[in-house]
């Protein structure tokens, strides 16, 4: 099968500064998931990612050992979802949010705990990863629901998984 435009990529990344990757190993492990990076799919193997070093369009090459593909439906029109996520690209500051991705970490532990789950409280126009694909698909006038994590992405009802991915 072959990506198409709008499919959220979720990723198992290990983070180069120790600090960084222990937050992201403690948000997965009260996460009840492995993933604790999303993208989004915009054609011609390219991503959008807000990566710890800003939000960017990069290349990407698909890896079944640490990739999961998700797919909202087939009736997403490729090129407005493309215009949307170009749209929402030139829109956003492009650093990332760090005191965002430590809310996600700590909303996480607490939803763990206590079976509630928190929202996190936005002060600033940075976003971090799961935050940014929410946002495009909100742009593109779907509401995927209450997204904080990546892992928050294999929970939602209107996403399935796309197997058998051509490798690029």
């Amino acid at each position: 099968m072959v990506l198409k435009t709008g499919d959220i990529i979720l990723e198992d990344y290990h983070h180069p500064n120790k600090f960084i990757d222990w937050i992201l190993s403690l948000q997965d492990m009260f996460d009840k998931g492995s993933f604790n990076h999303a993208m989004i799919y915009v054609g011609e193997d390219k991503v959008m990612s807000a990566d710890f070093d800003g939000i960017k369009i990069k290349s990407f090459k698909y890896n079944p050992d640490t990739h999961m593909v998700l797919r909202y439906d087939d009736i997403i029109l490729e090129e407005q979802m493309f215009e949307t996520i170009y749209r929402y690209f030139s829109m956003v500051p492009k650093s990332y949010d760090y005191v965002g991705l430590i809310q996600a970490s700590i909303c996480t532990i607490f939803n763990y705990f206590t079976g509630y789950k928190l929202k996190i409280f936005k002060q600033n126009l940075k976003v971090f990863c799961s935050e940014l694909v929410y946002q495009v698909y909100l742009m593109y006038g779907i509401d995927l629901g209450d997204i904080v994590t990546p892992n928050d992405f294999l929970r939602c009802d209107e996403l399935y998984e796309v197997h058998n991915i051509n490798s690029f």
